[in-house]
């Protein structure tokens, strides 16, 4: 059986990490995988399986390449990873294939134009909070939850006094302060939904309101294009300037997941204050990393990181323009939270192992994911099979078996 995967590939994103586990989960069940990857260059890659770059469609998303595509592979099962809102425009350049189409849709908050998915032969959310608000929002079909994963053996607590050293040493000596300096972290994209501009008036209003002297912001983002906040103007007006620290990272290839390690275990605290998430990979990375967590308690937020997390309440909403998805405001709660985790470190330290804890639970092991997902495109397009082991390898068992 072919596959064909449309979705990020070969970048620093949470979306080419779900591409790249359901390819490898499907080659290890037997398939032959193709991939137009979304932001991939064309650069030599180190995976089993061709991977192609969408730019000559004429868009980033690979809509205007997919039945060509689609028509050079001659796929079995085509498998889309993408927002609601754009699947009825790769429906409308498949209008006339007649192979089944899965999606791995990606809900980030309410009101999800669940509508836009009918015509999928199965859609796969991250969460039962995606699962749920594309249902009410009128999708009709079959449906599964898989959650995204994290690497705990490149993502784990590490030796922070040499880490800070080795990081932090020749910083925190220009600005003066000790190397136990309480250190909050974000991590994510510069985007409008994640509302970074929060991130740093919280942070400004708790070290203001509460004469903390030495905590500092570490902000680890990269633009995406639009480069929705200017950081350092934002710090300079909330009076925080020379307090957060923004390293300079290319937005396009990020950086090592071994440094990117290191930076989760420079922090005391990750804190988001995102309108929503699909899953919120970076939070997971942080929990796996030993870092206790502040997070708004909407979306897949308050459904995985329950158990885990410091969730602040959202007390307003903003509607995003155009797409109309409904995200929630994290309200000063956050304040309470870091004055909390920084002057009680019993709390700060059972939160940190609840985190570790849940990080270390089976179904968040990439292999998981990957094996799952490849027993639920099995299931979809060969409905015989539900009931059939799944090959482990080629070897053992034929391709054609799958």
């Amino acid at each position: 059986m072919r596959a064909l995967i449309v979705g990020d590939a070969c970048v620093s994103t949470g979306f080419a990490k779900g591409t790249h586990a359901y390819a490898d989960g499907l080659v290890r069940a037997g398939y032959e995988v193709h991939v137009l990857g979304m932001h991939y260059t064309g650069d030599p890659h180190p995976y089993p399986y061709p991977i192609y770059t969408t730019w000559p469609g004429g868009d980033q998303f690979g809509i205007g390449r997919i039945a060509n595509i689609v028509k050079q592979t001659q796929p079995d099962v085509i498998i889309i990873q993408q927002d609601p809102w754009n699947f009825s425009e790769y429906m409308g350049r498949l209008h006339d294939v007649d192979k089944p189409i899965i999606g791995v849709v990606a809900v980030d908050g309410k009101n999800c134009s669940g509508r836009s998915l009918n015509g999928l032969a199965m859609a796969v959310f991250w969460t039962k909070f995606g699962e749920y608000e594309a249902k009410i929002g009128g999708y009709a079909g079959k449906s599964a939850v898989i959650p995204l994963g994290v690497d705990t053996e490149v993502f784990k607590p590490m030796d922070r006094a040499a880490v800070r050293q080795e990081l932090l040493g020749l910083v925190f000596e220009k600005l003066g302060m000790p190397m136990d300096t309480f250190v909050v972290g974000a991590v994510g994209r510069n985007q409008e939904r994640k509302r970074l501009d929060l991130t740093i008036q919280y942070f400004a209003e708790w070290v203001q309101a509460k004469d903390v002297r030495n905590a500092v912001l570490w902000m680890h983002v990269a633009p995406t294009g639009d480069d929705a906040f200017n950081i350092k103007q934002l710090a300079a007006y909330f009076g925080v300037k020379g307090r957060v620290l923004v390293p300079d990272i290319n937005p396009r290839y990020g950086i090592a997941e071994e440094i990117l390690a290191k930076v989760y275990n420079l922090f005391d605290v990750y804190l988001s204050t995102t309108l929503g998430e699909g899953m919120g990979l970076t939070a997971m990375e942080a929990m796996a990393s030993g870092v206790a967590c502040i997070l708004p308690k909407w979306s897949a937020y308050g459904e995985w990181a329950a158990p885990a997390a410091w969730l602040a309440e959202c007390n307003s909403i903003s509607v995003a323009p155009r797409i109309n998805t409904v995200g929630g405001v994290v309200g000063n709660e956050v304040i309470k939270a870091l004055s909390r985790l920084r002057n009680d470190p019993h709390a700060r330290e059972a939160l940190v192992q609840a985190g570790i804890k849940l990080m270390d639970e089976p179904q968040y092991r990439w292999e998981a994911v990957g094996d799952k997902f490849a027993e639920v495109v099995t299931k979809t397009i060969r409905p015989v099979a539900a009931h059939m082991p799944l090959p482990v390898s080629v070897e053992e068992e034929p391709v054609g078996a799958v």
